[in-house]
């Protein structure tokens, strides 16, 4: 009798699996839903803070997976669909090529597709919309789909992202919230207002590279 087929991704022997990784998305699909529980009955700016605490959260959630497992994980945010999803690759060989966890054999491209499309989207609550996601002072993006990537030592480049809520009947323009997340610290925090990096000015400059930086001449 021929065994069962099993498929590559289901075999656990050790890493982080697409099973693994189903059960994360589970959990944080069940927080959601906690979190969201009622939602008609409460304001837009209520679900636009707690769109922005959850977003903050899932933050901090990633930095750790990323950093646990020593495998970037991403956090993938939809500007057109308003929603985001947590993503994690398949391991990388020496050379940068996708592999099974389990037996070593090099992915196709078919196969690595299908891991990332079983990694699910989360839409925002009604009414909220992703508006900018900043990573200075000067540059951002508001089109279509970005990636913040997560670092395996648990750093990642910092960010701010703007949420809004929609516009009220009186055609008064939506409330703003923002999660800022320090990449060097992992912390996030959330803001009710469109946050923006400080620009830096010439003080600054010298501050850090000239003779007034602290302990200079010492």
């Amino acid at each position: 009798m021929l065994a069962p087929h099993v498929h590559p991704f289901r075999r656990h022997r050790g890493g982080f699996t697409l099973i693994e990784t189903m059960m994360v998305l589970a959990v944080l699909g069940l927080l959601g839903a906690l979190m969201m529980t009622n939602m008609d009955g409460v304001t837009q700016h209520e679900r636009l803070r707690a769109a922005a605490r959850k977003l903050a959260g899932m933050s901090d959630y990633l930095r750790s997976v990323a950093a646990g497992t020593k495998r970037a994980c991403y956090l993938d945010i939809d500007f057109e669909r308003s929603r985001y999803r947590f993503r994690q690759d398949p391991p990388q060989d020496p050379y940068g090529r996708f592999m099974d966890v389990d037996d070593g054999h090099l992915l196709e491209d078919p196969e690595v597709e299908g891991w990332r499309e079983a990694q699910d989207w989360e839409s925002l609550p009604s009414g909220v919309y992703f508006r900018r996601h900043w990573i200075n002072a000067k540059q951002f993006y508001d089109k279509k789909s970005i990636s913040v990537e997560y670092q395996p030592d648990g750093t990642l480049d910092s960010f701010i992202l703007w949420l809004q809520s929609a516009t009220d009947e009186d055609n008064k323009e939506g409330a703003w919230f923002s999660v800022q997340v320090n990449g060097l610290s992992g912390q996030s925090e959330t803001h009710d207002y469109a946050a923006k990096f400080p620009d830096a000015d010439e003080s600054d400059f010298h501050q850090v590279m000239g003779n007034d930086a602290p302990g200079a001449g010492r």
